[in-house]
């Protein structure tokens, strides 16, 4: 389990690209195929709010696939501290378009490595 200071020099170290995936993925209990599969529209800033309703199976994956369960389709609330990075990232994603992806855009970032990167500060 990392400090919120630690979460915070990962996502620094992680580049501004994915500083706001890292933070949500810190803040939230969303499994990585649903942090992948949000939107814009899934992300409620003003209520700290993801509605969670569909997941991306693996990386480089095109497939959306709704929840395993209907448990599966909920709310999450996340912290307000992160509001000011997502903000600022959402601005430049389309409504409807995958609000975390690799740098092409088409495909899922790689979180685990993702994370080696940045703690070997490689971001």
């Amino acid at each position: 389990m990392l400090s919120i200071a630690q979460v915070y020099a990962l996502a620094d170290a992680a580049g501004l690209r994915y500083r706001p995936l890292i933070l949500l993925a810190a803040f939230s209990s969303l499994r990585w195929g649903e942090l992948a599969a949000l939107r814009p529209e899934d992300i409620d800033l003003d209520a700290c709010t993801l509605r969670v309703t569909r997941h991306l199976n693996k990386p480089g994956a095109v497939p959306v696939f709704g929840p395993k369960s209907r448990a599966g389709r909920r709310a999450v609330d996340f912290a307000d501290l992160i509001v000011p990075d997502l903000r600022k990232h959402l601005r430049a994603v389309p409504v409807g378009a995958l609000a975390f992806t690799s740098p092409g855009g088409a495909r899922r970032p790689d979180l685990p490595a993702l994370v080696r990167c940045a703690a070997a500060g490689g971001g």
